[in-house]
């Protein structure tokens, strides 16, 4: 799911559970930066070794 259907998901529950803005608000930081973190991780992956597609092996 992307960052902007989990944050949406995170709207209608907030508002079904009663919390205010402000608690929204701070849901929303907490998942913006968790997307963040996450993205930064997988940025940061480099390759180990030369890519070898499925069909390499297969065959």
């Amino acid at each position: 799911m992307t960052l902007g259907g989990r944050l949406t998901v995170l709207r209608l529950q907030a508002t079904v559970a009663g919390l205010t803005d402000d608690d929204l608000a701070d849901i929303t930081t907490e998942e913006t930066a968790r997307a963040d973190r996450r993205l930064a991780r997988i940025t940061a992956l480099q390759l180990v070794g030369p890519v070898v597609h499925v069909e390499d092996i297969q065959s």
